[in-house]
């Protein structure tokens, strides 16, 4: 909705304005036109304006000082928000388009790993236990492990342990483990503090397995040997 008055004077009648070529020459919404007893202007526009390029017409003749204001007022219908097709020319097609934000939400809703866990699945589980151990073929000399690991080595002379990983404070377990080739070479562990259990007499011509075991109680590296 558009409305035309004469806001000083009042030597005009009849005014009209075509909403249309109001809008696409002011671009504001609103205007004021002052006559200066020779010319139109406008509050917009410098210098002097043709109210008929603003789609304005009245009767009678203008006195100096006369002004003109023009608005468009926006109607709003409870429940139904803005009722002014200007406001959005793609209003009606908006309407038609899906929330593609919302799509991506539920699928990150749907397909995340929830915290209690009872969307995992075997296969998620699987890949998690999945460990790509470590080969260390031709090994002689010190050999470093790393905490947390799993080792198939094999000797091409007599091997000594480095010293243990050094294990920060934490929730977690750190065992290493060991499949030994010894090849009738022997493979030093002394630099362990002590074993889990009884050390048993290993034929080093046959693989035998070490699995060493952090102890959080009082901080050593301990061992526990088979065949």
């Amino acid at each position: 909705m558009i409305t035309i008055t004469q806001i000083v004077g009042t030597s005009l009648s009849n005014l009209t304005v075509d909403e249309d070529t109001f809008v696409s020459q002011s671009q504001l919404g609103f205007e004021m036109f002052a006559y200066d007893g020779a010319d139109w202007s406008a509050l917009s526009h410098p210098g002097a304006v043709d109210l008929a390029d603003y789609g304005i017409t009245f009767t009678g003749t203008p006195a100096t000082d006369d002004v003109i204001g023009v608005s468009q007022t926006q109607i709003f219908s409870a429940g139904k928000g803005i009722n002014c097709i200007k406001l959005n020319q793609n209003f009606a097609d908006l309407q038609t388009k899906s929330n593609t934000n919302e799509t991506q939400i539920n699928n990150i809703a749907t397909n995340s790993l929830k915290k209690d866990g009872s969307n995992v699945t075997q296969s998620v589980v699987d890949a998690f236990n999945t460990v790509t151990p470590v080969v260390l073929t031709n090994q002689s000399g010190t050999i470093t492990l790393q905490d947390n690991t799993q080792y198939y080595i094999s000797l091409s002379g007599d091997a000594v342990l480095d010293t243990m990983p050094i294990v920060a404070p934490d929730g977690i377990s750190h065992t290493i483990t060991a499949v030994i080739q010894c090849n009738n070479y022997s493979f030093d562990m002394s630099v362990i503090h002590g074993t889990l259990g009884s050390v048993i007499s290993i034929d080093t011509t046959k693989d035998y397995q070490v699995m060493f075991i952090y102890n959080k109680i009082d901080g050593y590296w301990y061992y526990s040997i088979g065949q």
